[in-house]
């Protein structure tokens, strides 16, 4: 048997060893794809900035869950969203917080226009949830 033979065997043995002491963790799940399924998957994944595993890894859980898997351009408009509501609401907490401290409602004005843009900021959301109309 050749040095080349005997790394191969002993390569074999050890994955053979790894496999058996950790097959317990982990569930292998095997699939085949049409050439066509792949580039359609693969199109899909490049566009969301993710590998081909990765999509279908979203997809099946958004399935499991009954969701809908959104784009990464999606993903970012709603990271954006969220910051911007946080903020809104830390403000109408700091001025509720003040309030609540001397007893009486302070700063009437701020607190309205506060209340205002997070009308005004969900409105606008509703009618044009992706930005749309601000690109054209």
């Amino acid at each position: 048997m050749t040095i080349e033979d005997e790394k191969y065997q002993q390569r074999l043995q050890y994955k053979r060893v790894h496999y058996h002491k950790n097959k317990h963790r982990k569930v292998r799940v095997y699939g085949s794809l049409s050439r066509a399924e792949f580039r359609e998957i693969s199109c899909i994944a490049e566009a969301n900035n993710r590998t081909v595993f990765q999509q279908i890894w979203q997809e099946s859980c958004a399935y499991r869950s009954q969701k809908n898997v959104p784009s990464k351009a999606i993903e970012m408009i709603l990271v954006d969203l969220r910051r911007q509501l946080r903020g809104m609401a830390n403000n109408i907490n700091q001025l509720a917080h003040k309030s609540n401290a001397i007893g009486r409602l302070i700063e009437k004005h701020q607190t309205k226009k506060q209340l205002q843009e997070v009308e005004t900021f969900l409105q606008e959301f509703v009618r044009d949830p992706f930005g749309k109309s601000k690109r054209s």
